[in-house]
């Protein structure tokens, strides 16, 4: 378990968050899920320029998605995809590891069953 904060339209929300690390001896992947009342996040990201799981990470395709939850309904945004079709927009930097929880930044950028964009960031720490 950990905490994931998220910044959606200038207003910050906090969530619980739980994830799955697998960190190879190329790539490392990183799946975080993290849920309130407010808001739900999506990440799955991948990354073969590591250094023990801390570094930049992408988007990997296709399940970075986001729901927000303040007009008293569940609006879904999936994630984009960038320009090589696979990956999705935004991304995922892991800033430290210390072998019991790790932590970092995101952004990812979305869009509704309207069409409307909308670009989320925030940040993270969960436990092994």
């Amino acid at each position: 378990m950990g905490s994931l904060s998220v910044t959606i339209d200038g207003k910050p929300f906090k969530s619980e968050a739980n994830s799955m690390v697998q960190i190879f001896s190329d790539t490392a992947e990183v799946r975080i899920f993290a849920e309130s009342p407010e808001v739900k996040v999506e990440l799955h990201a991948r990354s073969t320029m590591h250094s023990n799981g801390v570094g930049d990470y992408y988007l990997y395709c296709c399940n970075n998605d986001f729901w927000v939850r303040t007009s008293g309904k569940d609006v879904h945004y999936e994630g984009m995809r960038a320009i090589n079709g696979k990956d999705q927009l935004g991304s995922v930097q892991i800033t430290q590891n210390d072998g019991k929880s790790y932590e970092g930044t995101f952004t990812i950028t979305g869009r509704n069953s309207d069409s409307v964009a909308k670009q989320v960031s925030g940040a993270f720490k969960v436990y092994y």
